[in-house]
């Protein structure tokens, strides 16, 4: 984390935070990575015991859950079918789980849950792992660095009410960068989709 930091103060050239605070930039660094967890998919996989009778389930312990992908059922641990049993399913709320299958649970099976959770950063908000690799951190950098420097160029047209004349090579700087992040961004989703296409084509 404090690399990060480092490499952010060294772009927008305020190795001292003179103009942009560390707070600020820790601020930037979460909403880089909220972005980066939405587009670029960390899988987990879980698993919840059927109930006999019940097509809704809770998927509250399934930590850091952002995003159901497959839902493989019935599952067996100790003898899984081949090829995976993925059936039909939808969200009713944000982490209730609902099976749209055709035979009625009967509480003698295991639903097995794959799904996507959010990246994490080693010191920021008290998580121990860094989960993006070395070129996922270059990308929060820049990322990060633009939207602090767009940020603050905002906020001091609003707080000291100069023209955006002043802070327009901020903005504009800044935007470049967010612009940057984005469409790097969108290139590393196209590889993962590409790669994720080549292993269902050879199974």
């Amino acid at each position: 984390m404090s690399g990060m930091i480092d490499a952010i103060e060294s772009m927008v050239k305020d190795s001292a935070n003179d103009y942009f605070s560390v707070a600020e930039i820790e601020d930037a660094i979460e909403w880089a990575l909220a972005v980066y967890s939405y587009r670029v998919r960390r899988r987990e996989k879980g698993t919840i015991d059927d109930v006999d009778g019940e097509r809704e389930y809770s998927l509250a312990t399934l930590s850091g859950l952002l995003q159901v992908t497959r839902v493989w059922w019935p599952y067996d641990s100790t003898d899984p079918d081949h090829p995976p049993n993925w059936v039909q399913w939808y969200m009713i709320d944000d982490d209730t789980l609902y099976l749209d299958v055709e035979t009625d649970p009967d509480g003698t099976e295991k639903i097995r849950v794959f799904y996507a959770v959010g990246h994490t950063i080693d010191g920021l908000a008290g998580e121990s792992v860094t989960t993006p690799d070395d070129m996922g951190c270059e990308l929060l950098i820049v990322g990060a660095a633009g939207r602090v420097v767009v940020s603050k160029s905002r906020d001091a047209i609003d707080a000291i009410n100069v023209s955006s004349e002043v802070t327009g090579d901020w903005e504009g700087w800044g935007r470049a960068r967010v612009e940057e992040f984005y469409e790097t961004l969108d290139g590393v989703v196209s590889s993962e989709r590409m790669v994720d296409d080549a292993r269902v084509s050879w199974g």
